[in-house]
């Protein structure tokens, strides 16, 4: 009867390593893939994980530096947090951008989501339109429209 007993317990232990194993590893897998904020220049924060971050910069334009890099004119810096291992992506807003869709870290991705177009840009550039538009209604006052009529 122990026999009978010991096969019982080695044949439900098989079983259950063998049930439990897709369950653990699977949670292995969900915590080592756990994405992370990662906020870019322009305040915008996306989810990132390990596996995304590696083909983020092995992208074309893209390096990655360990410590604080000193930027190229045109370069921007998107500072790793220490939890995906810390340090900086760095590349030209085009190129971060290009990455953060070829990774799928942030699909519709430009240069200017990336590095931010600020609400005083848009205000300055609405003000030069207006000031454009009043500059030319003030040349052409005073002109009489001509009308010919045949």
């Amino acid at each position: 009867m122990n026999i009978a007993k010991n096969r019982f317990i080695i044949v439900f232990l098989l079983v259950a390593v063998y049930l439990l194993s897709p369950v653990l590893q699977g949670i292995a897998d969900a915590q080592a893939e756990a994405a992370v904020a990662v906020t870019l220049p322009s305040g915008e924060v996306v989810q990132m994980t390990d596996a995304q971050l590696q083909s983020f910069i092995a992208q074309p334009g893209i390096t990655f530096s360990a410590t604080t890099p000193t930027l190229a004119a045109g370069q921007i810096a998107v500072e790793i947090p220490a939890t995906l291992g810390g340090g900086f992506v760095v590349g030209t807003p085009s190129a971060i951008a290009a990455g953060l869709n070829a990774t799928g870290i942030a699909i519709g991705a430009t240069a200017a989501t990336v590095v931010g177009v600020s609400t005083a840009a848009i205000v300055g550039a609405a003000a030069v339109a207006a000031g454009v538009i009043a500059a030319i209604a003030e040349a052409t006052k005073g002109e009489a429209a001509v009308t010919h009529h045949h």
